[in-house]
C-alpha cells in the first residue's frame, strides 16, 4: 500500500522533524550553577527519567528498590517521562539524566546541543525486524515498506541499520506507537515492523502465521542500545554526584543480573505486567545487557554511519561529541 511513497518525501519529514525538536530545545534556558539539594539525611537528590515502561530501561529503577543510591549518598527520584518530553527535559534541567536508546540524543547534539552519553546499559537492541510471509529475507524487502513510530525515532534508527546492512531501500511509513504499527502489519498495510519486541511475536504470529523474523536485533553487538544520557554543562557541575550516580547504577546492573526474582518483581510492578511476562522480558534484557557500562565511541561511530543517509551532517560528525566516559571511568576507579 505505501511501496509508492516518495523515498524524497520520506526524508524531507525526517529533516523537519530533527529540526522541529532542535528548536524546541533551543527555546529552553535552563540554569546549570544551582546546586542539587539534599534530603534529611544528606542523600543528593538526583531525578532520572526514562521514557518507556519497559524491562531494558529498568536498571536505575531496580538499584532504587534495592537500596543501592543511598549507598553512595543519593536519593534517587525515578520517573517516567513520555519519550518526546524526554531530551527536551533534560536540557531545561527539568531532569537531571534520562535512560534513552539512540539516535534521539544524537540528533539533538548533531545540532549543537551537548547532550552526552555516560554509560551504555546495553550493547544490542531488544527487537526484531519482522516481515510478512511473503518476504522471507531481507533483500526481499528491497523496495517494500517498513513501519516506523516517526522520523528520528529509534524505529526509523532500525530501519536505517536495515538498509545499510543489506543494502535494501524501503519506504519507512511513520504510524506512531509500536500498536498502531502492528495493526497496520497484521492487516497488510505495511509489509514489515523494524522493532518489534520478542516477547510480542507470538501474538503477532496467532494473527498472521507464517511471519519471518529477518534480523533478531538482540545478535547485533556493539551498538548505543540503552544509554544513561545527562546534558554536558549539568553534568561538569555536578561531577561528583554523577559519578555516584554511575557507581550505584554500576551496581544496579550486577544486582539486575544476579536477583532475578528481585528485578522480575520491580518490572512487573512498574510496567503493569504480569510475573510470567516480566519474566520473559527481564531474560530479553539481561541478554541485552554490556559487560561494561563505559560507552562505546565505535558503537556512536557505528550509529552515525547509519544515520548519514538521511542527515547528512552524521557521516563528518565527531563521535566522540556524544559520550563522555571520564564520570563511569571515576565511578569504576579507572
Amino acid at each position: 500500500m505505501y511501496t509508492s511513497l516518495s523515498k524524497k518525501v520520506s526524508r524531507a519529514r525526517r529533516f523537519l522533524a530533527a529540526a522541529a525538536c532542535v528548536a524546541l530545545l533551543s527555546a529552553c534556558a535552563p540554569s546549570y550553577g544551582e546546586p542539587l539539594t539534599k534530603d534529611a539525611s544528606g542523600n543528593t537528590k538526583v531525578t532520572i527519567a526514562y521514557g518507556a515502561p519497559t524491562a531494558d530501561q529498568m536498571i536505575p529503577s531496580v538499584a532504587a528498590s534495592a537500596g543501592l543510591f543511598q549507598k553512595y549518598g543519593i536519593n534517587p527520584d525515578i520517573k517516567y517521562l513520555e519519550s518526546s518530553q524526554l531530551l527536551s527535559a533534560v536540557v531545561a534541567g527539568q531532569v537531571n539524566m534520562a535512560v534513552i536508546p539512540a539516535p534521539g540524543y544524537e540528533l539533538i547534539a548533531l545540532n549543537g546541543r551537548q547532550l552526552k552519553a555516560i554509560a551504555r546499559m546495553q550493547d544490542s537492541f531488544d527487537v526484531m525486524w519482522v516481515s510478512n510471509p511473503d518476504y522471507a529475507t531481507p533483500r526481499s524487502m528491497d523496495g517494500r515498506s517498513i513501519a516506523i513510530s516517526k522520523p528520528g525515532a529509534f524505529s526509523g534508527l532500525m530501519a536505517e541499520m536495515a538498509e545499510h546492512q543489506f543494502g535494501v531501500s524501503m519506504t519507512q511509513v511513520p504510524l506512531g506507537g509500536l500498536s498502531n504499527q502492528v495493526s497496520a502489519f497484521q492487516s497488510g498495510q505495511v509489509d514489515s515492523i523494524s522493532d518489534l519486541s520478542p516477547d510480542q511475536l507470538p501474538g503477532v504470529e496467532k494473527h498472521l502465521p507464517g511471519v519471518h523474523t529477518l534480523v533478531d536485533w538482540r545478535t547485533v553487538k556493539d551498538v548505543p542500545a540503552m544509554m544513561l544520557v545527562g546534558y554536558g554543562p549539568w553534568l561538569e557541575q555536578h561531577r561528583a554526584a554523577v559519578e555516584n550516580v554511575l557507581r550505584a547504577i554500576n551496581d544496579g546492573a550486577t544486582y539486575f543480573r544476579t536477583h532475578e526474582a528481585e528485578s522480575v518483581s520491580v518490572i512487573s510492578k512498574v510496567t503493569g505486567r504480569s510475573a510470567a511476562s516480566s519474566k520473559v522480558a527481564y531474560e530479553n534484557a539481561v541478554g541485552c545487557m554490556s559487560a561494561s557500562l563505559l560507552p562505546s565511541l565505535a558503537a556512536e561511530q557505528k550509529s552515525l554511519q547509519y544515520l548519514g543517509a538521511d542527515y547528512p551532517q552524521a557521516k563528518t560528525f565527531d563521535a566522540s561529541q556524544l559520550i563522555d566516559d571520564s564520570y563511569m571511568k571515576a565511578a569504576l576507579g579507572q
